[in-house]
């Protein structure tokens, strides 16, 4: 009750700011949603590593964030610095960021338990760096195996690591994929920013660039405590492949986001989870968009899919 209180408060406050600042209306009617939105997740958190000092923390940062995205004016060649949980965080812009880390601190989606001293986490999609930075909050002694293939993308990656002298963190300018070659990799030069870079054409950006992508079992030599894998429609490619090497089953959780009909004309889920089942995982699914009806014929879905090995 304490924490919704001040968080209550908080909110009131900036509804005050809409009425001072009609201008801002417009964006700040989605900010208050987004701010009401967060107060629940983080009021609720009990099973989370939050504490009430650090949930005030996590919701200042994301207040401060939503109004740097009402009023800032970014172009692909600017980038944006800030300070989120105690860390220094480059990124394109507010308004991708603010997403992040909604999505990543707030929602808590890469959220696991260990018991391990040095948990080993591949990070296959790392993007700026949010995930590893949460990773890092939550696991200190975390090691951490990080690929981001875009090469700006890659570029802000690396400075936010370095920039918050982070230890046993080791970066890859590398797709994951189900063979080491060379691959075409699309994505938009007007929006650096922009979250659906992808191996696919289907992702539907124009602009190209080749890229070096590796297997990912080459990089499983011990067992592996968790794996997140953000990799825009490779998922499946890259599971197999990992199945394939026998070394599935190193691995104890999984984040796997599913992007469902990114091609609309194909069906691979039930090969993906037949995979995970024969190598004795069970799962479970999580979409923001599950109850939202009708879906028409191909409609393309992205959700998660949390795995974790049974033994």
């Amino acid at each position: 009750m304490k924490f919704m209180g001040k968080m209550v408060l908080v909110v009131a406050l900036v509804g005050v700011v809409i009425v001072l600042h009609p201008s801002y209306r417009a964006t700040w009617y989605g900010g208050i949603r987004d701010l009401v939105t967060a107060t629940h997740v983080l009021a609720k958190a009990k099973d989370l590593p939050e504490r009430l000092p650090s949930k005030i923390s996590l919701f200042t940062s994301y207040c401060a964030l939503t109004f740097q995205k009402s009023v800032e004016s970014s172009s692909p060649d600017t980038k944006v610095q800030t300070t989120l949980a105690d860390f220094k965080v480059t990124a394109f812009n507010y308004k991708t960021l603010q997403w992040l880390f909604r999505e990543i601190f707030i929602n808590n989606v890469y959220a696991f338990a260990s018991d391990a001293k040095n948990p080993v986490i591949l990070d296959c999609g790392s993007n700026i760096g949010m995930s590893i930075l949460y990773f890092k909050r939550i696991h200190p002694s975390a090691i951490i195996y990080g690929f981001e293939p875009d090469k700006r993308t890659f570029e802000v990656l690396k400075s936010n690591i370095e920039g918050n002298a982070l230890e046993n963190v080791h970066l890859f300018n590398n797709a994951v994929y189900k063979e080491d070659t060379t691959l075409t990799f699309y994505h938009s030069e007007t929006d650096p920013s922009n979250l659906a870079k992808s191996l696919s054409k289907a992702s539907g950006l124009k602009d190209e660039q080749l890229v070096q992508a590796v297997r990912l079992s080459a990089f499983i030599d011990r067992d592996i405590d968790f794996l997140k894998l953000d990799v825009e429609g490779a998922e499946c490619d890259v599971i197999q492949e990992v199945a394939d090497a026998g070394k599935l089953g190193k691995i104890k959780h999984m984040a796997i986001e599913y992007h469902h009909h990114l091609n609309k004309a194909e069906d691979k889920l039930a090969g993906l989870l037949t995979n995970l089942e024969k190598n004795g995982f069970g799962y479970f699914f999580y979409g923001s968009d599950f109850d939202v009806m009708p879906h028409p014929a191909g409609t393309g879905q992205n959700f998660m899919i949390y795995v974790y090995h049974k033994g």
